[in-house]
């Protein structure tokens, strides 16, 4: 193909890739404090991401809070209090049976010594998927969970519905 010549996208041999000019280099980045943002400032903790996740956590995302609020009532009853968690979306519970890495989140409720910042960007897509969360995200994460040990190491990590979890915490803290 030469430049400024029409591309036929179903021409394409599975795996070819249309160019119709030589890659060139990325330009280098400026220092990431450089780049100004629009809205909202993404270095600080964004209380408005907060509150929404929160609102939308008691509301479309109530059955996801509701089955936390079970989950919890054990712990709660023998004595557990639990804490804000550190990404400020959620409450967090710590029970002693859990092993460092291990996690669950359901609404506004987190259980688990885990990264907060990665359990709040489950919270935001509870307030986002709401009722679905469980079929979308929470099933499969407990099953990705379960298998990990007899999987390669990451690869529960790597799963679409973690990546987007911690891109979600970590950008809307």
């Amino acid at each position: 193909m030469t430049a400024g010549q029409p591309i036929n996208l179903l021409a394409l041999a599975p795996g070819e890739v249309a160019r119709t000019q030589p890659l060139k280099p990325l330009p280098e980045l400026p220092p990431t404090e450089s780049i100004p943002t629009v809205g909202f400032d993404w270095g600080e903790r964004n209380e408005t991401i907060n509150v929404l996740t929160i609102v939308g956590n008691l509301t479309w995302g109530l059955v996801n809070t509701l089955l936390g609020t079970v989950v919890a009532l054990p712990f709660l009853l023998t004595g557990s209090l639990p804490r804000v968690s550190n990404n400020g979306k959620q409450l967090q519970l710590m029970p002693a049976f859990m092993e460092a890495k291990q996690g669950l989140s359901l609404g506004i409720w987190s259980f688990g010594k885990v990264d907060p910042l990665h359990e709040g960007g489950h919270a935001i897509q509870s307030a986002i998927l709401g009722p679905f969360y469980l079929l979308a995200i929470g099933i499969p994460s407990v099953m990705s969970a379960l298998l990990a040990p007899l999987r390669p190491p990451g690869r529960h990590e790597k799963s679409w519905f973690e990546v987007w979890a911690s891109q979600l915490g970590y950008h809307n803290q």
